[in-house]
């Protein structure tokens, strides 16, 4: 239980320090007459990892879509391709934070996030599942905001083994019998 808070927590510090500082930098510009486009737009409250990457970051999340994802999807038509390049892309994204193992895992994480999310979409539509709307997006906020909670145990981990003990310790059920 205490891993779940630490990642959700450092989730909310990665927020609140990147989204001030936006702010701050924003602001600042505004003295000046220049007008600079927000880099957050409430991405806790987004309910597909997809929506989540269009609303952190977004100027390096726009970034590596126009620079990187549609250059190298645009190569071929075959969507096997297409679910490489967004691994690939979001990998870059890892590498970019730092080329450190945690960081490099947490950027294929997020990729395979992406891509996991569009497959449970196609899967959804082919089983023609409807639940009322209300319901489907209250459960997949959760889900999505439990999975990127869960990436920040890589983001913060500061090698491997410290980040495979913090997700044995969310994975392994007994953790949680030993708080009765």
């Amino acid at each position: 239980v205490d891993v779940w808070f630490l990642a959700i927590g450092f989730g909310f510090q990665l927020f609140f320090d990147f989204a001030g500082y936006s702010h701050i930098v924003i602001g600042t510009a505004h003295l000046f007459g220049i007008r600079l486009a927000e880099n957050f737009d409430r991405p806790y409250f987004s309910a597909t990892p997809s929506v989540f990457w269009t609303r952190w970051h977004m100027s390096l999340s726009f970034w590596i879509r126009d620079y990187v994802f549609l250059p190298l999807a645009t190569m071929r038509r075959d969507l096997w391709w297409r679910k490489v390049v967004i691994v690939l892309a979001m990998t870059l994204f890892g590498l970019w934070h730092g080329a450190t193992g945690p960081l490099i895992l947490w950027g294929v994480y997020q990729g395979i996030l992406l891509v996991g999310q569009r497959q449970a979409e196609q899967l959804r539509r082919r089983l023609r599942i409807a639940w009322p709307a209300s319901l489907e997006t209250a459960i997949s906020w959760g889900i999505t905001f439990g999975l990127i909670s869960l990436g920040w145990i890589l983001f913060r981990a500061h090698d491997l083994n410290q980040a495979f003990i913090m997700l044995r310790a969310i994975l392994s059920p007994q953790s949680y019998w030993r708080l009765v």
